[in-house]
Parts: C-alpha cells; structure tokens; sequence
C-alpha cells in the first residue's frame, strides 16, 4: 500500500487534548479487531495500519472540502424521486452525505444519537447555511434523537412528508436496549446490530440502500448497493446482512477509516478464540503496550500479553519505528 502523506504515530498513552489523536492501545486494539477479521497481510502491515489510523483520526470528522463535496454529488447512484433510506456507516467521510443529498434537491432527516445530537446538528445547520445563504425550512433538513421514544414515528412523518432519511446501521441506535437486535456475519465473524432501520421500511414502504464514503489514496470513493425493502419480519436481518456485505469489499486503507469498528472487538475477539484459530507454531506479532507501571507486550495474533524489561520494550520501539520508515 503505497501511502501519499508522511506516516507519522506517538507511542503515548495518552490522547492529545483536542481529543483528536487515538492513544496507541486504541490503534493497537483496533488492528488487532483487523487481523481477526483478516485484513492484515504480514506485520509490516500491521504496523503500517497502526499508524494510518492514528493519522486518520488526526482528522476532522467533519470536513468543509467543497472538492470532495462535488465529487461525492458526482459519484452518487442515479435514484428515482421516492424517499428512501439511507443505511450509512461511521466510514470515511460520511459527514457529507447529508450534504451531497441536500445538493441534488432532496430533504434529508437525520437520525443521530443524543450524546453528539447537539454538536452535530449545529455544523449541519451552520453547513446548510454556507451552502444555501440560509436556514432549512423543515421540509428540508431535520433532526431525530435516536433515544426518544417516539424516533421511528417521527422517521416514519419525515418519509411520508417525502424528505430521505439517513440512519447509520453500525451505531447502535434505540431507544429500547433489550429489544431490536439481530446477528450478521463479517468476514465469518458474528456481530450484533440493531434492525430499525428494517423496521422502518417495512413500516413506510420506503426502501433502504446502503452507501458509504471513504478516501483511497487520497481520492473519494462512493460505495453503494440496490435498494432492499422486507415485506416480512423474517427478512429484518436479511436487510441487515444485505447492508454489512457492502462492507466486504473495502481496502485496508477504508478500513482504518471506520470509526465504530472497535465497538464490536469484545464479540470478534470471543468468536475468534473459539474458533481458534492460532496455533503454537505461529510466529507471535508482538506489539509494545502502553501501561504506567509495566512494560508489556500484546500478540495480536493470540492475545497473549507478557510483562518484559524496559530495555525489551523501548527495542521493539525502536524497531517499529525503522518499519514505518521503510515503508514510506
């Protein structure tokens, strides 16, 4: 994978304060979740993800690109004029497809979770403002809690009053935390997601089709499928299956660009040790833990940790630093 910006990575365990800048067990836990799913090729991979993650996060989640923006009005799927369901992903560049919808002279609802219902709605509004010269009339851009208890009826008002709807599959949202959950398989691994938005469809008749927005060596790049509606409950989870296998075909560079990935690590990590998939005759991929009062190294390929000598540590250091450098 050849990189266009300088690959560059801190060993703290510390975030930055600005909250931009992953510790390194974070981008350690996340290539680990990587490798399990089979995305790493060797361990100069390894830590070459590593530090792409760190520089990917550096980034703001929300970006004012008006060159990514046109590209992504460019490459997005011919529609016809129906409302419709947009499953999103937490992937890339995903704060601008409200926008490139709002481009193309439709009303867009957005549902978002309460803990950043604020923040976010607050750079959509001031968004719509540089684009438009005003504010959103209400038959154009709205807002839902994910946590209200009435979500799906206000969802269902925003399809029938003819606007999209964007709900993103992979946050977990639901006012109801017992209820709504089904199973898919990524990479033959078992993960829960919530079907709502399966709900949803069924309920109003529009239908979903899932789209992503990430960057490829620094180029945009729009990943859509067809439309998908259930007629039946029976097909909640087929919908939902339906929407993670767009997933499949992402680069290891997109990969590092999902955001919520890590939130499903504890049920990867389970299923993978069932399964069992390393042997004792594996080589180990050891990797330096950050820890205030040990010097620890992790095997992502097993899970083992052990606690070694400072010297031992601050060497396995030095020499994924002299890798990121070779593979610049």
């Amino acid at each position: 994978m050849k990189n266009n910006h300088k690959l560059s990575f801190s060993f703290s365990e510390e975030a930055d304060t600005r909250g931009h800048s992953p510790t390194w067990n974070t981008s350690v836990r996340f290539v680990t979740l990587l490798y399990h799913w089979g995305i790493v090729h060797d361990y100069p991979h390894l830590i070459e993800l590593i530090a792409l993650h760190q520089n990917w996060c550096k980034q703001p989640k929300f970006k004012d690109d008006s060159r990514l923006l046109e590209q992504l009005v460019k490459q997005w799927p011919p529609v016809d004029k129906k409302p419709r369901i947009w499953a999103c992903f937490h992937i890339g560049l995903y704060g601008l497809i409200p926008r490139a919808i709002l481009l193309r002279d439709r009303g867009v609802a957005i549902l978002l979770k309460d803990e950043v219902f604020e923040e976010q709605q607050d750079m959509y509004l001031l968004y719509f403002q540089k684009t438009f010269g005003r504010q959103p009339a209400d038959s154009e851009l709205r807002f839902i809690r994910s946590g209200e208890p009435d979500c799906l009826t206000q969802l269902k008002r925003s399809v029938t009053d003819g606007l999209d709807v964007i709900c993103f599959v992979d946050g977990k949202e639901g006012s109801t935390a017992s209820k709504g959950w089904t199973v898919v398989n990524l990479h033959d691994m078992p993960i829960p997601v919530r079907y709502g938005i399966a709900v949803l469809s069924r309920w109003t008749g529009a239908t979903v089709q899932p789209i992503v927005f990430s960057q490829v060596q620094g180029v945009p790049k729009v990943r859509s499928r067809w439309d998908f509606h259930p007629v039946t409950t029976n097909q909640y989870r087929s919908l939902m299956q339906y929407c993670y296998d767009l997933l499949h075909d992402l680069t290891a560079e997109e990969w590092i660009q999902w955001e919520f990935a890590p939130s499903f690590f504890d049920s990867v990590m389970a299923n993978s040790k069932k399964k069992q998939n390393v042997t004792a005759k594996e080589q180990a991929w050891w990797i330096p833990m950050m820890t205030p009062n040990e010097y620890l190294l992790v095997d992502v390929r097993s899970g083992q940790t052990v606690v070694v000598s400072k010297a031992e540590h601050q060497y396995l250091c030095r020499k994924i630093q002299r890798l990121v450098v070779k593979i610049q």
